[in-house]
């Protein structure tokens, strides 16, 4: 029935989200150009962006990662290369402010899309897929307050994080 397929596809859905955030997997690394404007101190990250790995700039030494106070106590005023950044919220603050046009190479961690049409498909490799219906089965059995098949299922899931692993 209806709510049933609805129940599968959260529990599916679930599953992919909890497996794409146990590692910083290589199918879901990937990079981005920004062009910084003179005079303007923020950007956005992508869409389907999770977390930055490394912002640089091209033979230039990675930008260092701060805390917001630390960007804050850096006046605005300060203009040049950029050499360190903050990510606060959706938006990512650079210091010094850009006094031109600098092309950040932006690595970074992509969020697993949800899968929400037949012919969706995960980024992870097609030979990991069945990790997914290990550890939805996991969570569906948890629900159900079956702790025997959860265990079971759990097992077969960590089985499949080491395959993945190796």
């Amino acid at each position: 029935d209806a709510l049933s397929e609805d129940a599968t596809e959260a529990r599916v859905n679930e599953a992919l989200q909890a497996i794409s955030t146990e590692r910083d997997w290589p199918w879901l690394q990937t990079s981005e150009t920004i062009a910084t404007v003179a005079g303007t101190a923020t950007d956005s990250p992508p869409a389907g962006w999770m977390k930055t790995r490394v912002l640089c700039i091209d033979g230039e030494e990675p930008m260092e990662e701060r805390s917001l106070a630390e960007i804050r106590g850096v006046p605005t005023t300060d203009r040049g290369q950029p050499t360190i950044y903050t990510i606060s919220g959706d938006v990512m603050i650079f210091r010094p402010v850009p006094d031109g046009v600098y092309s950040i190479i932006h690595d970074y961690v992509k969020v697993e899309p949800a899968l929400v049409a037949d012919a969706n498909t995960p980024l992870m490799p097609e030979q990991f897929h069945y990790s997914i219906v290990s550890k939805a089965a996991e969570l569906a059995h948890m629900r159900q307050r079956d702790n025997a098949r959860a265990a079971q299922s759990l097992a077969e899931y960590n089985a499949w994080l080491g395959r993945m692993l190796d």
